[in-house]
C-alpha cells in the first residue's frame, strides 16, 4: 500500500513537471528569466531522484510499475534537457539581436555625424579645430568597433542571420571611406 501511494504521488509529480515543461513557451525576450525558472524546475526534478531510486529499486515494486516509473523519469529528464538547450539557443539569439540593435544605433549615429557637411561645423578656426578633434575621436571609435563587428559576424553564423551581419558589416566598411573623406574636408576648412 505504501509503495502504491508513493508511486502514484511521484508519478503525478513527474507528470506535472512534464506538463509544465511542455506548456512553457520559449520567449523572445528576457530569456535569462525563463532559464532561471527552468533551472528551478530541473532542480525540483533532481530533488525527486532519491525517491525515484528508492521506488524503482524496491523489492516490493511490481515490475510494470517500476518500468512505467523509469520511462516517465527518463522522459521528464530528457524533456528538461531539451528545453534547456532550446532556452540556451534562444538566449544566444536574444543576445545577438541586442548586439545588432546596438550596432545599428551606433552606425546610424556615426553616419549622421559623418554626413554633416564640413561647412556647417567649420565656421571659425576654433570650431574647425573642435570639429577635427571630434572627428578624430569618431575615427578612433569606428576602429574600436571592428572587433565587435567581427564578433557579430561569428554570432550571425551561429544564429543563421548572415544577411543581417552582411548588412551591418557593409555599413561599417562603407564608413571607412566616408570618415577619410570627411577628415580631408575638415582639414581643407582649417587651411
Amino acid at each position: 500500500f505504501t509503495f502504491l501511494r508513493d508511486y502514484e504521488l511521484l508519478s503525478k509529480n513527474l507528470k506535472d513537471k512534464t506538463s509544465t515543461i511542455q506548456k512553457t513557451p520559449i520567449p523572445k525576450n528576457n530569456v535569462a528569466a525563463a532559464i532561471r525558472n527552468h533551472e528551478s524546475i530541473s532542480n525540483q526534478i533532481a530533488a525527486l531522484k532519491p525517491q525515484y531510486e528508492s521506488l524503482v529499486n524496491s523489492e516490493i515494486a511490481p515490475p510494470e510499475k517500476a518500468s512505467d516509473l523509469q520511462i516517465l523519469w527518463e522522459h521528464v529528464n530528457n524533456l528538461a534537457e531539451e528545453k534547456m538547450h532550446q532556452l540556451k539557443d534562444a538566449e544566444v539569439n536574444e543576445n545577438f539581436d541586442k548586439q545588432c540593435d546596438d550596432l545599428k544605433s551606433w552606425l546610424d549615429e556615426v553616419e549622421v555625424k559623418v554626413n554633416v557637411p564640413a561647412e556647417e561645423v567649420c565656421k571659425s578656426l576654433v570650431s574647425s579645430n573642435d570639429a577635427i578633434n571630434r572627428h578624430t575621436d569618431l575615427s578612433k571609435d569606428h576602429a574600436a568597433h571592428k572587433p565587435e563587428i567581427e564578433q557579430m559576424e561569428v554570432k550571425a553564423a551561429e544564429c543563421g542571420a548572415q544577411s543581417v551581419a552582411e548588412n551591418l558589416s557593409s555599413r561599417y566598411n562603407a564608413l571607412h571611406g566616408q570618415i577619410a573623406s570627411k577628415a580631408m574636408s575638415l582639414e581643407q576648412h582649417l587651411s
